[in-house]
């Protein structure tokens, strides 16, 4: 992707979001796709916020001053076409930080939970048919791991922003393929060093947080200090 697609599928984006075709969350995780690599190695993304561009400086994302000299070492920012006018979008206003949560995130979460609670209660009560005590801790990791990625979305997706430059080089189809292989590797390496109940508690825990290592989209908002960015320092 160039430079000039990024802020052609920018533009896009504002227009849908603008008009209600999608969804802040939506709108923020297409936009954080929108990352070119300069002929120097330096990543680029546009902000959500303004369309200006941040360049990943190997932690974070940060944003460029509009100087004569800062400038030169920037791509042109790529406005978008409403922010020319008298008025501003929704998105304008947006606070930075954390994305904002939508109600289609809200409601995915919500059958996400549900879910979870129904697979718990069949294991709960197929554990409990066995000569043993149900299977109690995993029953109960199956909601509240899940549930607790939710609560710390904001602390993870920063987390996570580090490592977008590099998942974002794995083609789509390899993605797709180790998101299906990761539960069996996970439980063949596991198999024979724990039997039964802890074993399946295992391969539960660590499949889970891997799958989502690699595909969750972080929707994190560059900070904001009240103070003009600097290069090399973050706003």
């Amino acid at each position: 992707m160039t430079f000039e697609e990024a802020g052609q599928r920018f533009t896009q984006l504002r227009a849908q979001l603008e008009s209600g075709q999608i969804t802040e969350a939506q709108y923020a995780e297409a936009v954080n796709q929108l990352q070119v690599q300069d002929e120097a190695g330096t990543w680029w993304q546009l902000d959500p916020n303004s369309g200006s561009w941040l360049r990943w400086n190997g932690s974070i994302w940060e944003s460029i001053e509009s100087s004569a000299s800062a400038a030169q070492s920037q791509p042109a920012a790529t406005q978008p076409a409403s922010s020319t006018g008298g008025s501003s979008s929704k998105a304008d206003h947006a606070p930075v930080g954390v994305a904002p949560v939508g109600w289609g995130q809200i409601v995915w979460d919500i059958i996400t939970l549900g879910g979870c609670g129904a697979m718990a209660a069949v294991w709960y009560w197929y554990s409990g048919m066995a000569e043993t005590a149900p299977d109690t801790k995993t029953c109960v990791t199956m909601v509240a791991l899940p549930f607790a990625l939710m609560v710390l979305r904001p602390w993870t997706d920063r987390l996570l922003l580090k490592l977008q430059p590099h998942i974002t080089k794995i083609p789509r189809m390899v993605l797709l393929g180790l998101g299906l292989a990761i539960p069996f590797l996970v439980a063949n390496q596991l198999y024979g060093r724990y039997t039964e109940f802890e074993y399946l508690f295992r391969t539960i825990v660590i499949s889970t947080l891997l799958t989502y290592v690699l595909f969750r989209t972080p929707l994190v908002r560059p900070k904001s200090t009240g103070k003009n960015p600097t290069p090399g320092g973050t706003r």
